[in-house]
């Protein structure tokens, strides 16, 4: 009896058909598992060498190569410099000089601020602060109006002005020297606590120009109001309209005024028309006017060295003599001390005398 043998599979065929299959498709997942992490590893090394070479410089210049070691020589050199000096720094303020100039640097901090304390209060206090009114009462100069004590009494400081304001003693001095009537400021001061003091040179009338003007000795105008006596104050007659021409004039004739000396007061009148011989210069360029209507032909009034006739004193002299011997001098027309010799013409009889010194 012949047994039957189990339907079955090859052995052969089942794992020839199955088991390639199956290893084909394990290495085909595995490799593709596998690449990503292998192509990085390949790649980045290739990069980075890459980036090196490119940014890699070429070889360094001697130029370059020479600031390099200068800079670090420098670096180096202000390297020890600090540590020097921090060892050195507790020998150093261990020194007495040294200690006392911080002694001395800290005390001048502290009376510095101590000043500026001190400044504050003093100008907030009440003992040093300046009044309002410059000057409360004055009488007028000599020879001046009360017009100019008004003046000075119309000046103000400033709101708040103390004794230690540095800008006090130029403003004060800035409107004193406005003052029409002054010649000049020459000094102005703070007097402790809290005064004011000045000095100036008034103009001091000595003519007049006209009906407005009033002349100084100097030959400088003003407000004839001003003046004390405006109108009693002898006048220059014929001078020039040009300013050059005009303060020459003006001069002139002051000069002449101061030269009379006393007799000054008996002059009405200083004609300086014929100045430098304008009109005619064969006669006398000052004429001056005397109460009582006598003319004395007074010549030049030597303010030019290279100009001059008879000195003054002399003319003055002679002046004087003659008024003393003719004290009737309204019978006298005219004199003339222009010469060594006086003459004078008689307003009767219209003819030319000598008188004798």
């Amino acid at each position: 009896m012949s047994r039957k043998r189990p339907a079955s599979v090859s052995p052969r065929k089942q794992p020839a058909s199955k088991k390639p299959a199956r290893r084909a498709a394990t290495q085909t997942v595995e490799a593709r598992a596998e690449a990503p992490k292998k192509q990085p590893a390949r790649k980045k090394p290739a990069r980075k060498t890459t980036a090196r070479k490119a940014s890699a410089p070429a070889e360094p210049s001697l130029a370059a190569a020479g600031a390099q070691a200068a800079a670090g020589a420098l670096g180096s050199g202000v390297l020890g410099l600090l540590r020097g000096v921090g060892r050195g720094l507790p020998w150093i303020f261990g020194q007495r000089d040294v200690q006392r100039l911080a002694a001395l640097g800290i005390l001048a901090g502290v009376f510095c601020g101590t000043s500026q304390l001190v400044a504050e209060r003093v100008q907030t206090s009440p003992d040093y602060a300046l009044p309002s009114r410059l000057v409360a009462e004055v009488a007028p100069p000599p020879g001046l109006s009360v017009k100019a004590a008004e003046d000075l009494s119309s000046l103000r400081l400033v709101r708040g002005a103390h004794a230690f304001d540095a800008r006090i003693v130029p403003a004060v001095a800035r409107q004193l020297g406005r003052l029409p009537w002054v010649e000049q400021v020459s000094e102005v001061e703070l007097e402790p606590p809290a005064k004011i003091r000045f000095r100036l040179r008034p103009h001091q009338p000595l003519a007049r120009l006209g009906d407005q003007l009033a002349v100084s000795r100097s030959g400088a105008t003003f407000p004839i109001h001003y003046a004390a006596a405006g109108d009693a104050l002898p006048e220059f007659r014929g001078v020039p309209a040009t300013p050059e021409a005009r303060a020459k004039a003006l001069q002139a004739g002051a000069q002449v005024l101061a030269d009379f000396g006393p007799l000054a007061a008996q002059v009405e009148a200083i004609d300086v028309s014929n100045l430098a011989g304008a009109v005619d210069p064969l006669q006398s360029e000052v004429v001056v006017l005397l109460s009582g209507g006598l003319k004395v032909e007074w010549g030049r009034a030597n303010l030019d060295e290279e100009r001059q006739d008879r000195p003054a004193e002399q003319k003055r002299a002679d002046l004087e003599a003659f008024l003393a011997a003719y004290p009737q001098r309204g019978r006298v027309e005219s004199v003339s001390v222009r010469w060594d010799e006086v003459t004078f013409v008689l307003a009767e009889e219209q003819s030319l005398a000598s008188a004798g010194r």
